[in-house]
């Protein structure tokens, strides 16, 4: 099993904290529903508090103390607009979308052995973003 300490960025989540505004800078991502057969999604984001007390405290919640929902806000984001979210990224930092300059990206999961990683065949594990229009060679 490899650690990765830096994940890739979460374009979806980018895109959606954008179109709900500043007020969802200290929001969680809670949700994601895939909007009937496209690549459209429906991304929800809400305020959190930490639970004082039972089984699971200190953990976060998205409900109230009266059992409702904490304020929340949900955005449409579509495939072009995760696809545009990613080309500025790598534009911006030259690193690549994929793996976020680490080079791995993910292979598989399982409950004995943990994630795994292989080389990320995006950039070919070097971890920055391919010269535009050209992908790197496997």
């Amino acid at each position: 099993m490899t650690n990765i300490e830096q994940r890739p960025p979460s374009f979806m989540e980018i895109v959606a904290r954008q179109k709900i505004g500043d007020k969802a800078a200290e929001w969680q991502f809670f949700k994601w529903e895939r909007i009937g057969d496209t690549n459209d999604f429906l991304v929800g984001l809400g305020e959190t508090r930490k639970l004082l007390s039972g089984k699971n405290k200190g953990k976060g919640t998205w409900r109230g103390t009266d059992g409702r929902m904490l304020p929340h806000g949900n955005a449409v984001v579509t495939w072009e607009e995760m696809e545009a979210a990613k080309a500025k990224y790598e534009a911006d930092t030259g690193n690549c979308s994929v793996c976020g300059n680490t080079g791995k990206s993910f292979a598989s999961w399982s409950a004995t052995d943990g994630t795994k990683y292989r080389n990320c065949e995006r950039c070919n594990g070097a971890g920055k973003a391919p010269i535009a229009g050209v992908e790197a060679k496997t």
